[in-house]
């Protein structure tokens, strides 16, 4: 999976992720931005709620569950730590929020609540730990 992403200006990017193409990326005008698109922290935020909603519906398909919608709300607090009081992410919640369901599927349901995390890479892979190497060329 390789993603290309070019600078514009100021903190503003543009993204190329398979033939999708110029997806922006910019910074907020409260943190020196431009407010052109989604933040590095959003989309990563959007991520985490995509994959666990995919994982979610993945988890009703194979148990022949049927829902009629699903909303899910991702809420990323952003707290100063470290010597340096660096910026990070501290906490996500994830909500979701499963509506009209037929009361002959909540078994179903309870059973893809206890399961569906499982299948979600990007949860996953946070909750243990990931290796970023960088590499600055020039």
């Amino acid at each position: 999976m390789r993603i290309s992403i070019d600078w514009i200006d100021q903190l503003g990017f543009s993204a190329d992720i398979r033939h999708f193409k110029n997806l922006l990326m910019d910074e907020p005008a409260s943190f020196k931005g431009s407010d052109r698109g989604p933040s590095p922290v959003e989309y990563l935020l959007t991520g985490i709620g995509g994959c666990l909603g995919a994982s979610f519906i993945y988890c009703c398909k194979i148990n022949e569950l049927k829902i009629k919608s699903l909303n899910i709300v991702v809420d990323g607090t952003l707290t100063h730590k470290g010597p340096y009081n660096l910026l990070q992410l501290d906490h996500i919640d994830v909500e979701l929020n499963v509506n009209e369901i037929e009361e002959k599927y909540k078994k179903k349901l309870d059973k893809c609540i206890g399961l569906f995390e499982s299948y979600c890479v990007i949860s996953n892979t946070l909750s243990t730990g990931l290796s970023i190497a960088t590499t600055v060329n020039y």
